[in-house]
Parts: structure tokens; sequence; C-alpha cells
């Protein structure tokens, strides 16, 4: 009698289940084989994933970058550039505001007045150099130390000597609303427009360079 002929034996159950053993640990090995990704297609994996983490670190920076420093990152760390944007966000509020009763607001504008002389004192000691136009702002600090005329004392005294003190002279307030007034009598011709068309200009000229 042929093989195909003969009668087919019974499987045993312990042969059962070692044959679906078998058959499980084949099919693992097949998939392996068959559906392992290729070495072009893991390079290009691991390509995108690299590209995602530089996206993510990328982002977290630029959340640390003011968004008014333009191209130019160097900007966030140029310290006369943030004294010089400070400066003029307190001047428009002069402008705007007349803040000349303001003790707060004296004491915000003494502390940036007194930042931009120490860094502009100090500034051959920085690791980088400003891109501000530091002759152009030697002129605006001369203009707010000699600001008014014929008074005894200038704003820029005022605004460095009374830094530390819990109190501010009256001839400083006056000086404020005199500025105050002014822009609304002269308009673009006086000191105040003058000092923020100055600063801004500054500013947008290190932020192109």
């Amino acid at each position: 009698m042929d093989d195909l002929n003969k009668p087919v034996r019974p499987i045993k159950a312990d042969e059962d289940e070692k044959l679906k053993v078998q058959r499980i640990e084949n099919y693992k090995q097949y998939a392996e084989r068959t559906y392992q990704p290729l070495p072009e297609e893991d390079d290009k994996n691991k390509k995108r994933f690299f590209i995602a983490c530089l996206g993510i670190v990328r982002k977290f920076f630029n959340n640390f970058i003011p968004e008014s420093a333009g191209s130019s990152g160097v900007l966030s760390v140029d310290s006369i550039w943030q004294d010089l944007k400070a400066i003029r966000t307190l001047l428009i509020k002069i402008r705007d505001e007349d803040p000349a009763d303001d003790p707060k607001f004296a004491e915000k504008f003494s502390e940036a007045w007194r930042r931009i002389l120490d860094h502009y004192l100090h500034q051959g000691n920085q690791k980088k150099a400003s891109k501000v136009d530091l002759k152009k702002a030697k002129e605006f600090i001369q203009a707010i130390n000699h600001y008014p005329d014929g008074e005894l004392h200038s704003l820029g005294f005022y605004l460095k000597k009374y830094g530390d003190e819990d109190w501010y002279p009256v001839p400083f307030f006056k000086i404020l609303k005199q500025l105050h007034d002014e822009y609304f009598t002269v308009g673009k011709n006086s000191a105040l427009d003058l000092w923020i068309c100055a600063i801004s200009e500054m500013l947008d000229t290190a932020a192109r360079s």
C-alpha cells in the first residue's frame, strides 16, 4: 500500500499542542524577516526623529528671545539695546499718560537710566560689542543730562542721584510734567519726541546690522 492510501494516524492531544506552539514560533520568525524595516527606511525614520527633536529645541529657545529683536537673536543679550528699549517705553508713557505724580514710575525710570549708564560706561568689558551706535547713545545720554535748560539740576541728575531713595524732589516731577506738556505744545520738535525718535532709530539700525 502506497503512502497516500495509508490510513491517517490520529494526532494525540500533547502532539497537537506541540504543533501549535511550533506554528506560532514559525510565524514569529517569518514576521520578523518579512516586516523588518529596510536599512534605508530605518535611516529615514532616524532622520525624521532627529529633525523633530531639533524643532522642539528650537521652539523652546525661541520662547526666550523677544519678538522685537527681529532676525538678530544677538540683540536679546545686548544690554544697551535692551536699556534703550526700556527707556523708550517709559518716555512714551510720559507722552501719553503724564505720570508726573507716580513714584513707582519714577523708580522704574531711574532704574532704567542707571542701567544704561552702567552698561555704557562698562561697554569695554563686555564679551560682545553692542550693535547699538554708541556715539548716538552718548548723544542721547548727554541730552537727558542737560535737560531742561536754565534749571539748577537736570533730568539726568535726578534720575541718577535719587534712584536709591524712597522719594523724589518736586523739581523732578515738574520736569516730567514739562516734558508731557511740551509735547502737546510743540509736537514733533519737542525734546520728548526727539528722544523717542532717536531711540527708535538706534534700535532699528541695530536690528538691521
